[in-house]
């Protein structure tokens, strides 16, 4: 992103000006055209560092994304000697706090953890209006604990004020991932240091009502995309939600699994 535009350019001579010390906090660039990447590796906005600016898409389509971790790792390494870690971010960004208005098209995303189209890792995210069609994502693992929040949109929305996804779509994609897979996110959850189970405490006959805002939400979004998960957590909208909330979404994309547990149109599990 340079000047208030993303630019077509190559993967490594972005980090400059998205993946380095700069956060861009209140800045908004704007997307002024259609773009085609032509497939050139992408380093995920946010890689190396969070983006916290607004970008807005204002309609435009961005086609032919290519976004590979493993691949990208090597390139880093030749270029830095040091490469990202596996479990870095994928998608067209990393991490970010404002996306709106924006489509892709025709996108390739691989991955080994919190993996999507538009956001990687939307921790605080706010994702609007944003459309994809014809991508394929793929999330390996590479120990047990990977391979897992992959979304057609946001891989991982975490909220510890404020997230949510709205008025987005995926079409004519597959998404395949081994748990917490879904069409427009694999997991969505309230992050939060206080547990009610761990800490209040409950003596004698006491009862007790809480009430509070649920932070991460996904709003009016409609996913067509096939979603396949190999072992657990596998929904049309939400792969698995903690504390989190699903409304006004339709889901008319297949599920696949049959060796997978919590399988949902709408939501794999939801606890």
């Amino acid at each position: 992103a340079v000047n208030g535009k993303l630019i077509e350019t190559k993967a490594a001579d972005t980090d400059p000006y998205v993946n380095g010390a700069q956060k861009f906090n209140g800045k908004k660039f704007v997307l002024t055209q259609d773009i085609d990447l032509k497939d050139s590796l992408w380093t995920p906005i946010g890689a190396t560092g969070k983006f916290e600016g607004t970008f807005d898409g204002q309609g435009f389509t961005i086609h032919n994304l290519n976004v590979d971790i493993d691949l990208l790792n090597e390139k880093i390494y030749d270029i830095l000697g040091t490469p990202l870690s596996a479990k870095t971010a994928a998608g067209l960004f990393a991490n970010a706090k404002y996306v709106q208005n924006v489509n892709v098209k025709n996108a390739t995303v691989k991955g080994h953890y919190k993996t999507g189209v538009i956001v990687g890792d939307g921790l605080c995210s706010r994702i609007e209006n944003c459309h994809v069609e014809e991508a394929v994502v793929e999330v390996t693992p590479v120990d047990r604990d990977e391979a897992n929040n992959v979304g057609g949109i946001v891989g991982y929305l975490s909220a510890e004020n404020e997230a949510y996804v709205k008025g987005c779509s995926v079409k004519n994609s597959t998404i395949t991932a081994y748990r917490k897979v879904g069409g427009i996110a694999g997991a969505i959850s309230f992050e939060s240091s206080w547990d009610p189970e761990l800490d209040v405490a409950v003596s004698g006959d006491l009862s007790m009502n809480f009430e509070g805002e649920v932070c991460a939400v996904v709003l009016d979004c409609h996913n067509e995309a096939v979603v396949t998960t190999y072992k657990q957590n596998g929904g049309g909208i939400v792969g698995r939600m903690s504390l989190g909330l699903v409304r006004s979404c339709e889901n008319r994309g297949a599920l696949k699994g049959a060796a997978a547990v919590y399988l949902g149109g709408i939501a794999g599990r939801s606890d």
